[in-house]
């Protein structure tokens, strides 16, 4: 004797979540994007910075072999100088970019700075002055600290910063 077929089991009204499965996507996705961050890093793609007692740390810098073979490492700015905005200058309106071209010596000082990308003379001139202050750590081959010419951009903004 067949008896009354069993009833079809009631659909769910909320979607309840498997919370240990959720919890390994999350954290594949969160080791792939480390992985590939690294990748990016170590490749010279991208130039990571951290910060360590409120101060910018710059990672390890790109590296790169020559056409003769030799292993190159770029400069690495140790110190940023801020260049001077006049109230002046910000309320005639005048802004722009300038990138200034650094020439790091074998100690990381700059012996040169000339305008690689000009906006306006006034600005131009702030820029080199604050090119001049700052501080690198020289640039090598095979590991030993060589001279080397770097871009270093300025952006004076009246937008107020982030």
């Amino acid at each position: 004797m067949t008896g009354p077929s069993p009833e079809p089991p009631a659909p769910r009204t909320s979607r309840s979540l498997n919370l240990p499965v959720v919890l390994c996507g999350c954290l594949l996705v969160i080791l792939l994007g480390l992985a590939i961050l690294r990748f990016l890093v170590d490749t010279g793609v991208v130039t990571a910075r951290w910060h360590r007692d409120g101060q910018a740390v710059a990672a390890e810098p790109a590296t790169f072999r020559d056409e003769q073979g030799r292993l190159c490492r770029q400069p690495v700015l140790q110190r940023a100088v801020e260049p001077d905005y006049p109230d002046t200058l910000r309320l005639l309106g005048v802004q722009g970019e300038v990138v200034v071209a650094v020439t790091i010596d074998t100690t990381g000082a700059v012996i040169g700075a000339s305008i690689h990308r000009a906006a306006v003379a006034p600005l131009d001139s702030l820029a080199i002055a604050a090119a001049r202050r700052t501080r690198w750590l020289p640039a090598t081959i095979d590991g030993v600290p060589t001279v080397a010419t770097m871009g270093l951009p300025y952006l004076f903004s009246l937008a107020p910063p982030d």
